[in-house]
């Protein structure tokens, strides 16, 4: 793996914030998200590049970059290990108490940073995590819409969190993951499993951060979720087994039923949380209603499985 460390070049010192950008052929939307970063108000933070053997100007662009900044660290990897890999490999270099994934579509508004940790600093121990609200942003940074669904949440304790998480489809923070892109204690994130190799394990780190504190959504408007054709989600991967293979292009996956797969992976995380057994038996009863109430989709999903894999083109 190759690296250009510019912090280490300049012999600074340990910063608040580490902020984790992983990446692979980036070149079109690369440039535009760092210059983001850098124009941060609130300046004592890292950047993380995990660059993911991109073929494209990715390189050149992070090395001229890391050059300019000794804010910046640039890792590039031998060869393109997957999404999840590449996120995680980021919160492993991370130095900050501090912690943000970037995407390298993405955009942030200069107060970004300094409104999280104000948030923080005003906030008790128990919260682990602060976030703005969303705007999606066309491939000319123009505003395509404010992400304004009203989502009701209640982080009084672990049983109120996961009733919040698990109410609907919709009016909840796993509908549009987006909070797991605000700022997040390193210490709380390293508990989890992080990024796993399959379907949705965004919504799984964050049912698994939210079993360890509370949630803070700020009111402004400071990150810009970039939609276009090169989206993962839009634009790239258009089936169960291609979102599957950008988290591990290793996996050749057989059968893929990502709801059915989901509740089992909140089931996991359930039970390795540190919480009080009464709380898992609790938490464990909301999960089982909300299995009841998608078990059309459950059955539908397994069904369509099942017959994908024993069909002759597979």
């Amino acid at each position: 793996m190759a690296e250009h460390d510019g912090r280490e070049r300049a012999g600074m010192t340990t910063p608040a914030v580490s902020i984790g950008l992983p990446v692979y052929n980036g070149e079109a939307f690369l440039a535009r998200a760092l210059d983001s970063l850098l124009a941060q108000t609130f300046a004592d933070f890292e950047i993380v590049v995990s660059d993911n053997a991109s073929t494209d100007a990715t390189a050149e662009i992070c090395a001229a970059y890391a050059e300019r900044d000794p804010r910046i660290r640039y890792h590039r990897h031998a060869r393109n290990g997957g999404a999840a890999a590449n996120y995680n490999f980021t919160v492993e270099m991370a130095r900050g108490a501090y912690f943000k994934w970037m995407a390298h579509d993405d955009l942030v508004a200069p107060g970004f940073l300094q409104t999280c940790m104000d948030a923080f600093a005003r906030a008790p121990e128990s919260v682990v995590l602060s976030f703005t609200k969303v705007c999606w942003v066309g491939v000319d940074d123009e505003v395509l819409k404010y992400y304004d669904v009203p989502i009701p949440w209640d982080g009084r304790d672990v049983r109120s969190r996961v009733a919040s998480l698990l109410r609907d489809r919709v009016h909840s923070f796993l509908h549009h993951p987006y909070a797991l892109f605000g700022l997040i204690r390193t210490e709380t994130l390293r508990q989890t499993r992080l990024i796993q190799s399959f379907h949705s394990a965004d919504r799984v780190l964050l049912l698994e951060l939210a079993l360890r504190g509370d949630f803070l959504e700020l009111p402004e408007y400071l990150f810009y979720r970039r939609m276009h054709e090169g989206n993962s989600v839009l634009g790239r991967n258009k089936s169960a087994k291609d979102v599957a293979r950008w988290y591990d292009p290793r996996r050749r996956p057989v059968l893929v039923a990502p709801r059915t797969n989901l509740f089992f992976e909140y089931g996991k995380s359930l039970l390795r949380a540190p919480i009080p057994l009464a709380d898992k038996l609790t938490c464990a009863r909301t999960l089982s209603g909300a299995v009841k109430r998608d078990w059309r989709i459950l059955g539908r999903e397994l069904e369509t499985g099942v017959r994908q894999m024993l069909s002759p083109s597979g």
